[in-house]
């Protein structure tokens, strides 16, 4: 009975299989159940609200909707944080060292042309151009020029000396194993010793002197642009130091004889040569 008055409401409905009690609306889709056949949902399988210009649940980011505010909340130095299409964070334009920047940062000695009061004479050099290396923004002290500082101790007189009758001796020195002296000269006559040094600032000369002659007429003469110092005639080292202006200098040792007379080995010693701020030409 029960089955004859279910098959009944089949036939009013107009849905049923032959030979199935099972009622199937007619469109094909069983009622109460499964997905549409088709539509609904986004492209990938799930929707997104990505690209809304607010950061929901899930994005990092959205446009400039930002849950950190900065390059530094994730660890970099500084730089711009921005936001990509996907919804997540842009660090590109972070900055993972704050060197080379133009801009002279806590830490740095330099950054770029920026030196602050950094300068070759404040690195111990006499002067020079300071640079800055780009990848670490230390001083690059390279190009400097040090300050001229000569004991005589190489094999023959330095470079940038003009000593013509001028010889090293191993025997008689005020530092290390050498100074330099006047070669012999005859009565009346004379020998000089020059150097030409440029100061970027004001600084001093300074030398230790010996003589061993008449003291009264074969002397050491120092001289500085052609202007006589000091005159000398003392048989021990001796230091003499003079202030120089900035400049170009040109400094001058020059022993000279009168018309007679001899005294001990007739002669002059110079040694351990500085000139403080000023360096060799």
């Amino acid at each position: 009975m029960g089955k004859l008055f279910a098959l009944g409401l089949c036939m009013l409905a107009a849905g049923c299989a032959e030979g199935s009690d099972t009622f199937t609306p007619v469109g094909g889709a069983s009622q109460g159940g499964g997905p549409p056949a088709s539509g609904g949902g986004s492209e990938g399988g799930g929707s997104s609200d990505c690209g809304n210009g607010i950061a929901n649940e899930g994005e990092e980011c959205d446009g400039s909707d930002l849950e950190v505010t900065a390059c530094e909340d994730l660890g970099f130095v500084g730089g711009e944080l921005a936001c990509s299409k996907a919804c997540e964070f842009d660090t590109s334009a972070c900055l993972e060292t704050l060197c080379d920047n133009g801009v002279l940062d806590d830490g740095e000695e330099c950054d770029g042309t920026e030196l602050g009061t950094a300068t070759c004479a404040t690195s111990g050099f006499a002067g020079g151009p300071l640079t800055c290396v780009e990848e670490t923004c230390v001083v690059d002290t390279t190009a400097c020029k040090p300050n001229l500082e000569e004991g005589f101790e190489g094999a023959t007189p330095p470079d940038g000396f003009l000593a013509g009758n001028w010889f090293l001796d191993t025997s008689t020195f005020h530092g290390g194993l050498k100074s330099i002296r006047a070669g012999d000269i005859n009565d009346s006559g004379t020998t000089a010793m020059n150097v030409v040094v440029t100061f970027e600032a004001a600084g001093s000369i300074a030398f230790w002197h010996r003589e061993q002659t008449e003291t009264c007429c074969d002397l050491l003469h120092f001289s500085i642009d052609g202007v006589q110092q000091a005159v000398y005639a003392t048989d021990s080292w001796q230091s003499a130091s003079f202030p120089v202006g900035v400049g170009t200098h040109t400094f001058e040792w020059r022993y000279t004889k009168d018309g007679s007379l001899s005294t001990g080995a007739d002669t002059v010693w110079v040694d351990d040569i500085l000139a403080t701020g000023g360096y060799l030409n």
